[in-house]
Parts: C-alpha cells; structure tokens; sequence
C-alpha cells in the first residue's frame, strides 16, 4: 500500500508486510466517509486513520463472512455499506459502525517479572505499579518483562518505554515485551511503560518501576568527603614541604655565591707568564711572542708597537684605550686587565688576559715600568662559547632532553621537557615513574642505563604518557658521556616527538586501504589479500572462494529516506555480514552497495552454498533505521 503527495505524487507512505501488520496483497481500495482508508487481502480487511496513520485488522471474529478475499471484487453503496467478495460469498458492512466495536477495547500493561543475570532476585508474585527494587553497585544484566495480557493480539502491539535517572533515555517504540539493561549507575531510576493499541493506536497509561541502586564502597558520598579531606592533608603537607625546600635552596644559593666570590679574586691573582714594559725603549719582554705564538725570529724582547700590531681589529681600540688610561693614571695601586686576541704566526687567534701594575716611575711621577702576566684563555674561551651554544640548544631545541646522573638519583631536564610533563623545576630527584613509561618499560630502561659504558649509544621508540593523559610517540637517543670535572658518567636522553608522524601514517594506511564509511576494506587491500590468498593456496593445492554481493532496493532505501538512512543501511549490513563470517574471512566493501567477501578456506562447494544461504539470510532480515523499518535483498 503506497501513499502519494499531491500534485507532485511523490512517495510518502510505504506500508508492507515487512514493516506493517498487513499483507502484501492489497485488493478494492476505498474511503470511508471520515476518510479512512479500507482494503481486503488474503488475510482479513485492514483500515488505515487517516489522521494518525494506525492499521486496523478485521477478521471473522468481527463479524466477516470471509477471511480470504478476491481481487476486483469491492463495491461502494449508496447508503455507505462497503462490499468485499471472496470465495465464500459476499461481506457487507458499515465502516462506520465497524469502527466502533473497538472503541471500548483498551490495553493495560503490567510488569510481570524483573530477573537479573548476576543474582537471583527475591520479588512479590505480583509487581505493582511504582514498585521500588533494590540493586547491589555490581548487578549486572537487569531484565524487565512486561504484558497487556492481550494473548490474540500479543505480536501486534508495540511498547515504548523511557528510563529517567542520572540520564533520561527514550527507547524507540519495539514489539518485544521485555527490556534489558547490561548494568545501572549507582543512584536512583525509573522506568516508565506504554503499550500502543492495536484497535485504536493509543498508548496505555505508563506503569512503572523504580530501581535504587546502591553506590559502591569507594564512591559513596562519605569516601567522597575522606577523599576531599585526604586530598587537603596532602595539599597543606606538600605545600610545607615545598616552602622549606625552596627555604634550603637559598640558603645553598648564598653558599655557593659566598665561595664563587672566593673563587673569582683567587682566579684574579693567579699568573701563568710574566710580561715587563720598559718606557725608556718601549720594550716588551715575555716568552709569549716566540712559545705561544710562533715567532721565531723574534727575542725575548720587541718593540710595544710591534706587540699592538699583532692584536685583533676588534680587540685594537678596547686595549688602547685601557693601556692609555692606565698609562696617564699613573697609580701605583691601579691594575691593567684587558682581554683580547693576538695573531699567531700561522695565522690563528688566541685569546688573552693580561694584568699588570706599575713598578717603577721616573721622577715626574711618569711610569717606566709595568710588570704583569698573561694568561693564555683560549681554550677556556672557546669551552665557554661552546658551553654557551650547548647550553642554548639545550634549553631551546624543540627536542626533549634530559640528563640522569650516575647514581641515578638527579635529573636535569631543558624547557621543552618540562613544558611536556609540567614539571617546574630545571634540576630534582630522579624519580622513574616521572618518565610516563610503564614499570616493565622502567626497569628495562634502568637496566639499560646500568649496561651501557662510557660513549656508548642506544636508539629505540618509545609510547610516553603525561600525567595529564597525553601520549606522544618519540624517538629515543641514549648516550653515556663522562663529567671532565667530576669524572663521573652521565646519560644524556634525546626524545624526538613523532607523534604527527605516527598519525599521519596511520591515517594515510586507514585512507589507502579502508573504506571510510564501513571500516572495510576497500578495492585496493582486497586485491591484495585475494593475490596472497591465490599464493598461499598454490603452496596448499587448496581453492578459495570469492562472493560479489549486489543489495537489491538499496536504491528505493537511499532514494526515499535519504543518504543518511542509506548510510545507516550500509553500516548495518557491514555488521551483519561480519557477523555472519568467521574471523578469518574478509568482507570488503568494493563500491555503493557492492560488496565482496574471500573466503580462503572451506570443506567443500556445498558448504559455499550454505555460507552463501546465511549471507543472503541475514541480509534479508528487516533492518531498523532510526524507526523506519526497511528490508533489502543480496544478489
């Protein structure tokens, strides 16, 4: 029975046995005076409301001479009796009256058992409405059976019913008379029932039941309240200790200031070479231009002009203007310091300090000697610049690095390792479970670290996660390197996030092999696994199987409800198919509503034939689409 638009006469009712109480023989359509809609089939007369679209069944029971009517054989009286014929013999009626004879039939439901899986339940023989039922936190599998005790009429009504709790969840309208629940959250619910008439389509008034479920030990409300009050223990205690911990920290700060003052002025009065100037020949004197830089030609002795013409163009201006200074000062308690380059015979650049002090003054108070040292910081210089970019990379590279000492008991990590897994500190204790591996990843990484030496490396990858849940891919750098200054080993960490990485080859696999709307597999992974099927079962003198499956009215589906319902469709039969397969078979998805299925081993053709007997079976079966009950076929 199909119901049109007008004028357009598009499709706008679909009625047939698949998804209605009728029969797909439909014989004499008419209207009735309040423009019901009334037709015979092999099975009794059936009326269709008009206003809300309920089916209404006659039989016998109501008063027909016949069950099975004929084709062609109707009549509409003057008066407004309607005439179907059959082989028994003519039925005469007013739809009007006939109407009426169930105007008075209403439907109750009631509650007839509650089961669970996890226990057995002790209940009344008789449930009441408004019922209360008591539930363990760990009930599980929670059954609720229901009737209208209409026996004639059982497989025609449909129910509905709506559970309110922590969540409201309304249930689409089903014909089964029960309801099952795997499990319901610690708290209190109700569930409200309604059985549709089958005579009228109204729905009975709701019976319920109501289900209080205890909360487990470990979320009631009083372990809520220890919870809070541990979790503020804990925050006053973590904070005390935090306060003391910084109140040592400066107190090691001033320490260590005290003594790298010391350090510094012991550094000042240290001297490595002596250097003299003498004013009366403007002399140099020192092993520095012949040992250190090379000249070989050149004595103890040059002129001053010869050593100001072997110093840096950078370096030329800052030592002028210190020497000079120093120079017309003449104080016998002033020092010189500069630090500058000087050119070596083979043309490099060392670096530098030279201090010195007036020994002698002519009698106009005129220096005409300064005897000092020099110090050769060139080495120290470039370990400082390099300290200075190693120290850079570490805290600015966007890898992770970390450093563990050798105890294993302090770690020095840069920012973007701290930004990652939040910690405030550059230095603090080592702690494993810091690192957001598992305890069998810990311990091998422990182990690890224990077996290698010194320049020794390790490479691996590694899945890391935060405490904040986040989980990074990276790749792992391990080196072992040796402290000059405290001649202990430490292992250098170098975390690479290949997270991006990861998904986007992970996504492009998904996209290059699988279909996006089912999961399947698509044309192209199919292909494949059909040439590795045909390879291997060439090394087995075995025989494979392939279906190509075609969904017959997937079409009128796609084209009445829409793509969305189309979708659905598609997802559904995907489901069943896999259902109905083993694991080991592939269902793929080739193309619209084409499907393909392998299957690579089987006893013999008969039971393809079975296999294929199932497929078509289950794809048969009518499918539930958001309340739009449709049914396709397999070619």
């Amino acid at each position: 029975l199909i119901g049109l638009t007008l004028p357009d006469f598009k499709e706008k009712y679909f009625y047939h046995k698949a998804n209605s109480i009728i029969e797909n023989n439909v014989y004499g359509v008419m209207a009735d005076e309040s423009g019901d809609i009334w037709f015979s089939s092999h099975n009794g007369i059936f009326m269709v409301d008009s206003d809300n679209q309920h089916i209404s069944h006659y039989t016998r029971k109501n008063g027909l001479g016949a069950t099975e009517f004929n084709a062609r054989a109707h009549a509409s009286l003057a008066n407004g009796l309607f005439v179907y014929g059959s082989m028994e013999g003519i039925s005469i009626f007013d739809p009007l009256q006939l109407k009426k004879i169930y105007d008075d039939e209403k439907v109750q439901v009631k509650v007839t058992a509650v089961e669970l899986l996890s226990r057995n339940l002790i209940l009344p023989l008789v449930i009441e409405n408004n019922a209360v039922i008591n539930l363990n936190h760990d009930d599980v599998g929670i059954r609720v059976d229901f009737s209208t005790f209409s026996y004639g009429n059982e497989k025609s009504i449909s129910y509905k019913y709506h559970l309110t709790g922590q969540d409201s969840i309304d249930f689409p309208a089903s014909r089964e008379a029960h309801v099952t629940f795997p499990s319901l959250a610690s708290g209190k619910h109700t569930l409200s029932i309604q059985a549709k008439s089958p005579y009228t389509g109204e729905y009975s008034l709701p019976v319920h039941i109501k289900f209080n479920v205890e909360f487990a030990p470990w979320r009631s409300p009083l372990a809520v309240l220890l919870y809070s009050i541990t979790l503020i223990i804990m925050s006053i205690i973590w904070y005390r200790y935090r306060k003391s911990q910084q109140q040592e920290l400066h107190e090691v700060y001033e320490q260590v200031k005290y003594r790298e003052n010391r350090l510094q002025l012991a550094l000042t009065g240290s001297n490595s070479e002596v250097w003299d100037w003498q004013a009366d020949e403007n002399l140099m004197f020192g092993k520095r231009i012949t040992l250190d830089l090379g000249y070989r030609e050149k004595a103890l002795f040059y002129s001053l002009e010869e050593h100001i013409a072997l110093i840096h163009p950078e370096d030329y201006d800052n030592f002028i203007h210190c020497w000079q200074l120093f120079i017309n000062s003449a104080n016998l308690k002033d020092n010189f310091s500069c630090t500058y380059r000087l050119k070596t015979f083979d043309g490099q650049w060392f670096w530098y300090k030279d201090l010195g002090k007036i020994v002698a003054v002519d009698v106009n108070n005129q220096p005409i000697r300064v005897t000092g040292s020099y110090t050769n910081i060139t080495e120290s210089r470039a370990n400082e610049e390099r300290a200075q970019y190693y120290g850079d990379a570490f805290q600015q590279t966007q890898d992770w690095v970390f450093i563990i000492d050798e105890k294993i008991s302090r770690i020095t990590a840069n920012q973007s390792m701290r930004a990652v897994f939040d910690w405030p500190e550059e230095e603090f204790d080592f702690s494993d479970k810091l690192l957001g591996v598992s305890q069998k990843r810990r311990i091998f990484y422990r182990k690890l670290m224990l077996s290698l030496k010194e320049g020794e490396h390790w490479r691996g990858e590694e899945l890391i996660v935060t405490a904040n849940k986040d989980e990074y891919h990276v790749i792992i750098n391990v080196t072992v390197g040796l402290s000059s200054v405290t001649n202990a080993l430490h292992y250098l960490f170098v975390l690479t996030d290949i997270s991006a990485q990861k998904s986007a080859e992970s996504e492009l696999r998904l996209l290059a092999n699988y279909d996006h709307l089912t999961g399947l597999p698509n044309r192209t992974l199919l292909l494949e696994r059909i040439k590795h099927a045909i390879d291997f079962s060439n090394r087995r003198d075995t025989s494979i199987a392939v279906f190509f499956i075609d969904l017959d009215r997937f079409k009128q589906v796609n084209d009445s409800l829409g793509h969305n319902f189309g979708d659905l469709l598609l997802r559904e039969i995907t489901q069943r198919l896999q259902n109905a397969l083993r694991i080991d078979d592939t269902v793929a998805r080739i193309g619209g509503d084409e499907f393909v299925v392998l299957l690579e081993s089987f006893a013999n053709e008969n039971q393809l034939g079975r296999i294929a007997e199932k497929v078509i079976d289950t794809i048969g079966q009518s499918i539930d689409l958001d309340g739009n009950l449709v049914s396709v076929g397999a070619s």
